[in-house]
């Protein structure tokens, strides 16, 4: 089980490259380098080099030493403007999106890089500020590093004019909720992906492994698990799935060994237990779980009476059809998972699609109820995705999601029109083209 209190060394340094810090550290000890670089350079000849061309090149101590203090001084007020967008974006984000969703900005490679740019530069020119000697020789003037200064402080505000048109973009719903859609997307293709084969359960005896402690299902790396499957000759049966809660305690997985000694080395254990990660927090890592999750947040905070943003409902809507139409087209995942030789190696302990969208359509549900059109748009996207369905049991429990929700519309709405409409989601054709007249005209 990999955690954080007591990964190898290997593994935090992992942790701390992938952290938000990791990118700006990184940029503090390049500049820090980089100034060392030319500096020693200056001192051995090429400000002299320099200082013989005509101006503004041939600058004195004194030139030098204000040009690294009003360079600095543009830096820090470039580093203060930038931090303070970025909160007054977070916290609008935060109040109508959901504060889960601040990690999500926070990694985005521009922010880092803009990030990681200002600090890199007001450390160096900083420290280029202690190395100016106003009134040194003329061969210890700093003339490449102010030089170097001014042209990497003119690419950066060339960057940040594409930044900060960026920044703003990260705060509109449909980015994040387009982004979402597509990781989840990506997620469940990738669960798509695995051969299923039919397999018994092992009647040797298996050994459990359990949660060492109380905390969320982060991530299972299913290649991993396949990986050390073949590799240790075990088969593995997962008992959880990503975004779970466990208590200490809980059983985790199940290992049967294939070989003839009925037996595995604890260094088997710990080894196939890394590929499942326990943590405290809901994150993103947490796959497709943690972003049907999302959808629905956003979806039912748009739906609030506070706010009545129908479109930005809609969208959530569209996503998540969207990312589970292909999934439902495919097989369900009943049965083991093979490896590159075709044995079942990996099961897992039920099916995923009632366990990835009970609570997202049980959350959207409730908030669109009062609202007639919204439950009559959502269930077209029900009866949409019923179409798609390549297993029975999933075409089940769509149709009882569909159910339940006309009854709770029609618990909220006496108009006989509405009525009659909702009602007639339960006789619904099954007919793809139908169904898209029938999505444009409730929209």
């Amino acid at each position: 089980m990999t955690q954080n209190g007591n990964a190898s060394l290997p593994e935090r340094i992992i942790i701390i490259l992938r952290s938000f810090w990791a990118k700006p550290i990184m940029a503090v000890l390049f500049a820090t380098g980089l100034l060392s670089l030319t500096l020693w350079l200056d001192h051995a000849g090429l400000s002299a080099r320099i200082g013989a061309m005509p101006w503004p090149f041939s600058m004195t101590g004194e030139t030098a030493k204000e040009a690294a203090t009003s360079l600095a001084g543009i830096v820090t007020a470039l580093l203060v403007l930038f931090f303070s967008i970025t909160l007054i974006v977070l916290t609008l984000a935060s109040s109508s999106l959901g504060v889960r969703l601040i990690d999500r900005w926070i990694a985005n490679r521009t922010i880092q890089t803009s990030l990681s740019l200002l600090l890199a530069l007001l450390t160096y020119s900083i420290l280029l500020i202690g190395a100016v000697d106003p009134s040194g020789v003329d061969d210890r003037i700093p003339r490449l590093s102010v030089l170097t200064l001014m042209g990497w402080l003119v690419l950066t505000l060339v960057w940040l004019a594409y930044a900060f048109h960026h920044l703003s973009r990260r705060i509109h719903v449909d980015t994040s909720i387009v982004e979402i859609g597509h990781d989840l997307r990506d997620d469940l293709t990738s669960i798509c992906a695995y051969t299923v084969a039919t397999s018994q359960v092992p009647e040797t005896p298996a050994i459990e492994i359990y949660a060492p402690k109380t905390g969320y299902v982060e991530h299972i790396n299913l290649d991993q698990l396949i990986k050390l499957c073949r590799n240790q000759d075990v088969r593995v049966q997962l008992n959880c799935q990503e975004g779970d809660f466990l208590f200490q305690g809980d059983a985790l997985l199940r290992i049967w060994p294939q070989g003839a000694s009925g037996d595995i080395a604890d260094t088997h254990q710990r080894v196939i237990s890394k590929a499942v990660s326990v943590g405290g927090f809901r994150t993103d890592r947490q796959g497709a779980r943690f972003r049907t999750m999302l959808l629905a947040e956003i979806a039912a905070r748009a739906m609030s009476p506070a706010v009545n943003d129908y479109y930005t409902a809609y969208t959530c809507i569209d996503h998540l059809a969207g990312a589970f139409a292909p999934f439902l087209a495919n097989a369900a995942l009943d049965g083991w998972m093979v490896d590159e030789d075709g044995r079942p190696v990996l099961a897992l302990n039920r099916r995923p699609t009632p366990a990835l969208l009970d609570n997202p359509l049980r959350i959207i549900r409730h908030c669109v109820a009062p609202y007639p059109a919204m439950s009559l748009y959502m269930g077209w996207v029900l009866v949409r995705l019923i179409d798609q369905c390549a297993q029975t049991l999933d075409a089940e429990f769509l149709e009882a999601q569909l159910s339940q929700l006309v009854r709770a519309a029609l618990d909220n709405t006496d108009l006989t029109e509405d009525r009659d409409a909702l009602k007639a989601l339960l006789d619904a054709p099954r007919d793809h083209e139908g169904i898209l007249e029938r999505l444009k005209a409730s929209r």
